[in-house]
């Protein structure tokens, strides 16, 4: 890419009930980690500082945060596991 890129932001909130405890986050940008953050109950901007080289001209990013699943909480027929919410991803 021609321009210098000094981070990667994500700007992301906790799903799930109060009572879970808030989320890890971890970030990835071509297998390697970025870093990782704690998930707030409402949306934050989180950015992760990128070396140089770190970003190509195809890039892969991968986001991991531990999940929860509502049918096994309680009544529910939703047995997806959940996570993060993502609302927007930058590289600036």
């Amino acid at each position: 890419m021609g321009e210098k890129l000094n981070e990667l932001k994500v700007n992301a909130l906790r799903g799930g009930p109060d009572d879970i405890a808030p989320p890890f986050a971890s970030v990835y940008l071509n297998g390697q980690i970025l870093g990782k953050r704690r998930i707030a109950n409402t949306f934050q901007v989180y950015a992760f500082p990128l070396a140089q080289g770190d970003c190509q001209t195809s890039n892969i990013l991968t986001i991991e945060s531990s999940t929860w699943n509502s049918e096994e909480r309680g009544p529910s027929s939703d047995n997806r596991n959940l996570g993060i919410i993502v609302d927007w991803i930058m590289l600036d």
